[in-house]
């Protein structure tokens, strides 16, 4: 956040009155967008979804039409996804995304589970809360649409390991997914989960049947050593039998009660694989591809216990059992609405996943407390979307020369194995018209960039020969960038070929940004020479300008009053380290630029005041433009893609897919391209020149930051004025332009 917009928070309720934010912003409106259609072989269903890397799901019907939708979480970016069930037939499996559900989702954060605790028919949440359970009330109905209600900041639980009960929040680790569901059929949840030391199990009973309240949500611990099985320390095998000793466990576990604790189990996902009344366990483990099936009976020391592992679940009931590259999870839903649950297997990790290929689907043809699963698909949903594996980084070009930008697609890597992550380049096609775009996968391994053996790629497109057609700047994890010619004969589509490994600049050193470049090819000082803007891992710009010849490109750093990045922009990160900032540089309809920056935190800078400034610090307008957060490690294009006069954004996240969001308000961006403001110099000294794009009738007024008036300027039909600020001291003020709706903005002076 630069040090304009801290004064601007500071004085929030002046800047209200002056609807500078209004002003400044209401020219970009976006309004996320599913109308795009994308084929590959066919046409994608769901494409604009973002993509998936870790997620969790579960079934609940949000829009109260009698079906059971499908409710997404996805630990990576804690992002919340919904699907309405399109077809609720018997065999059916058509969901179709629905973004606008979300917003009625709390905020919510590690793991997700819809259970309904107070049986009133209606899916609870269950979430993760400081390695603890908090839980939110469905409080929705038909008629007003769904709604939930905070019930608990920390869910309690009672404990007695010899001392007496006490009470402290019951465990549930942020790394972990409890399996949360009635176990003893009583009637309340109970909570199943791994203890502090990762090898043995947690039982929690919910009180509510012994309270008389199914909606009490207390627990006890009535086992640290449920199922009578301990994982390995050393890898991901059970101990169970004479090899299993429960080192510390509770007062008399699991004691005999009118109820008998029958039907009791659990683990990441509990269900009955072998019908004798006992729920068993499926268990993932942080480092390992499989699930280990544990198979549960009623032991004679009244405990439930572990007899069989299958090390390969469920490779006893199929011919393919699980084996995702890490931290395997399963969920056991009905899918495809023919009443019996079936079993989806996604990573509980966002690193080192095989992000394309993640979601595995099993139908089960047996029943519920038998199953029999088959085998359907590894890319389960992924398969509906645009999904490109470990990053997405859209840029446009006109591949073809037929006048539509076609999509290229980067991503940061495809997971294949710990040492093998080959980045790539997609080409959609845009085989739709100049008012109706669409998008056709032609190549999802373009160039074969993995035959460079480079990583985290980013390209740029612009004629840097003089030649007449575009060629290609490709930045990359090292920090260096590559040029790439296009050698396509008049007419063509592009034929991009590697000419120089690593650029150089003008002195003959490699052109070496740290990290993470991300190049973008502008004329910045508008000398009719494309220069290159280049982002990288710590969250900075490189201006590299051109100083060679139309025909012939030299790259030479520039440097300004921020001497580390161009216009002193930095990008927003987590930890105040990095920011991989990835930079955009267009033009307005008035011929500004204005510098569009996505970073590490999801979202996407705004920056103005750069045309005639290009050696000073540019303006934040807005450090998240129109409040976009789907996820992480962000990279976006703004576009007129449909030519309606409205910028578009296409949006990419580190969970692999793109967003679409259509430029929207009109008429808001039409009045404001038809009365904008140009104040310079940047900064001002003793005389400031505003001028308007129309003829504009009004009182000019300057505001300290108190929000008193300093000075005024009555404008009479005019399109230029000079303010003399010599009597003003150096630092910021804010403009206004009384009987213009929403013509407001900033004014630094700096004698």
């Amino acid at each position: 956040m630069n040090l304009l917009n801290m004064h601007l928070k500071r004085f929030g309720i002046l800047l209200v009155s002056l609807a500078f934010f209004a002003s400044a912003e209401a020219q970009y409106q976006f309004e996320r967008d599913q109308d795009i259609a994308v084929f590959q072989e066919t046409e994608l269903l769901n494409p604009w979804v973002g993509g998936f890397t870790a997620p969790q799901f579960s079934r609940i019907d949000v829009d109260y039409d009698g079906d059971k939708d499908l409710f997404v979480f996805d630990r990576d970016g804690n992002r919340t996804l919904v699907f309405t069930n399109e077809d609720s037939s018997d065999g059916a499996i058509n969901y179709r995304f629905a973004p606008e559900y979300a917003s009625l989702f709390p905020e919510l954060v590690d793991w997700v589970l819809l259970r309904d605790y107070d049986c009133d028919g209606k899916k609870d949440i269950f979430t993760s809360f400081q390695s603890s359970v908090k839980v939110y009330r469905n409080t929705g109905n038909e008629q007003d649409g769904l709604s939930f209600e905070l019930t608990s900041g920390q869910v309690q639980c009672e404990f007695d390991f010899g001392g007496g009960p006490e009470t402290f929040p019951l465990l549930v680790l942020s790394i972990d997914l409890p399996s949360i569901t009635d176990y003893d059929g009583d009637g309340d949840l109970d909570i199943v989960t791994f203890t502090e030391s990762a090898t043995t199990l947690y039982f929690f009973e919910g009180q509510g049947a012994d309270n008389g309240d199914c909606s009490d949500l207390s627990f006890k611990c009535t086992n640290r050593c449920y199922g009578m099985a301990a994982e390995s320390a050393e890898d991901n095998s059970w101990l169970i039998g004479d090899e299993f000793v429960c080192p510390f466990n509770v007062v008399d576990p699991r004691s005999s009660d009118e109820r008998g604790y029958r039907h009791t189990g659990g683990s990441i996902v509990s269900f009955d694989f072998d019908d004798n009344g006992i729920l068993d366990l499926a268990i993932g483990d942080v480092t390992f591809k499989e699930l280990a099936g544990l198979y549960m009976v009623d032991a004679v020391d009244g405990q439930d216990s572990t007899t069989l592992v299958d090390a390969n679940f469920p490779g006893s009931l199929d011919d393919l059992p699980v084996e995702l590259q890490r931290f395997p999870a399963g969920f056991y839903e009905d899918i495809n609405n023919d009443g019996v649950s079936d079993l989806i297997v996604a990573p509980n990790t966002r690193i080192e996943t095989n992000d394309d290929e993640s979601i595995w689907l099993y139908l089960n043809e047996g029943t519920e407390s038998n199953p029999e699963f088959v085998f359907q698909e590894t890319n389960f949903l992924q398969n509906t979307c645009i999904e490109v594996g470990r990053g997405a980084y859209p840029t446009f070009f006109d591949h073809n020369g037929d006048g539509l930008q076609d999509l290229v697609l980067a991503n940061k890597e495809y997971y294949e194995l710990v040492d093998l992550l080959p980045s790539q380049l997609a080409l959609f096609e845009n085989t739709g018209s100049a008012t109706a775009p669409e998008f056709t996968l032609i190549d999802d391994n373009w160039l074969d960039i993995p035959s460079l053996q480079v990583e985290s790629i980013y390209p740029s497109f612009g004629d840097m020969d003089g030649d007449g057609d575009d060629d290609m700047i490709l930045g990359e994890e090292t920090g260096i960038i590559h040029f790439f010619r296009n050698v396509a004969e008049a007419g063509q589509p592009a034929d991009m070929q590697l000419e120089i490994a690593a650029i150089a600049d003008s002195n003959g050193e490699t052109i070496d940004v740290g990290q993470f470049a991300t190049p973008f090819i502008v004329d910045v000082d508008e000398d009719g020479l494309l220069d290159v803007l280049i982002g990288e891992k710590l969250g900075v710009i490189s201006w590299y300008k051109n100083t060679g010849t139309v025909n012939s490109f030299g790259l030479t750093l520039q440097t300004g009053d921020d001497p580390e990045s161009f216009g002193g922009v930095h990008a927003d990160n987590f930890l105040g380290i990095n920011g991989y900032s990835v930079p955009q540089l267009i033009k307005d309809g008035n011929g500004e630029f204005q510098l569009f920056m996505a970073n590490e935190l999801g979202t996407i800078q705004h920056f103005d005041g750069i045309s005639g400034n290009l050696s000073g610090l540019f303006n934040e307008v807005n450090e998240s433009v129109e409040n976009i957060q789907e996820g992480s490690r962000a990279g976006s294009w703004v576009i007129d893609i449909n030519n309606d006069g409205l910028l578009d954004v296409f949006y990419g996240i580190q969970n692999g897919g793109l967003i679409f969001y259509r430029g929207s308000d009109p008429d808001t961006v039409e009045e404001l391209k038809q009365v904008q403001a140009k104040v310079y110099p940047v900064p001002g000294n003793d005389r400031v020149s505003f001028e308007f794009s129309q003829v504009v009738d009004g009182i000019l007024e300057i505001y300290n930051l108190s929000g008193q008036i300093v000075e005024q300027v009555v404008m009479n039909q005019t399109r230029r004025t000079i303010l003399n600020t010599s009597p003003l001291a150096s630092g910021l003020y804010i403009y206004r332009v009384v009987g213009v709706k929403d013509l407001s903005g900033r004014l630094v002076i700096q004698h």
